[in-house]
């Protein structure tokens, strides 16, 4: 294949990537919406709870989630205003605010990630489980 042909093909790859995950974000969006929630709330939610400690800084919670700094505190102030996180003072250093996940957020988390899971199987059942580990492989090795 010529270094044209890979290019294109390489756009056409990235082109059908992009669509899919629009397709993708708009489901999850609209099914999760039946819990009060996001996709990018649940992400959040998603972060925080596999975290040590389950625990993380506005910061990590922004590279987790490809977004700044600043549109990871305008994305966690309505979800801190419905109970869902709380931020808390780390108690090693006073500077550090910390965000945590409610009990209420675990409730809702663990009812939206049964229609996540829902979701994410009807959208991947035309594959088999090979060709989903294979793919996930493939999705890991890009940059």
């Amino acid at each position: 294949m010529s270094t044209s042909e890979n290019q294109n093909t390489a756009f056409e790859t990235s082109m059908s990537m992009v669509l899919t995950a629009q397709r993708l974000t708009h489901t999850m969006d609209c099914a999760l919406s039946a819990h009060g929630i996001s996709l990018s709330e649940y992400l959040v939610m998603r972060a925080v709870l596999h975290a040590p400690n389950k625990r993380l800084k506005n910061i990590d919670i922004a590279n987790a989630l490809s977004i700044s700094a600043s549109g990871a505190t305008r994305m966690l102030k309505p979800m801190e205003k419905i109970g869902l996180v709380e931020r808390k003072k780390d108690s090693r250093d006073a500077r550090v605010t910390l965000v945590e996940i409610t009990g209420s957020g675990q409730r809702v988390f663990a009812e939206a990630g049964q229609t996540a899971m829902n979701v994410a199987s009807r959208s991947c059942s035309t594959l088999s489980s090979d060709e989903l580990v294979q793919l996930q492989v493939l999705l890991h090795q890009l940059p």
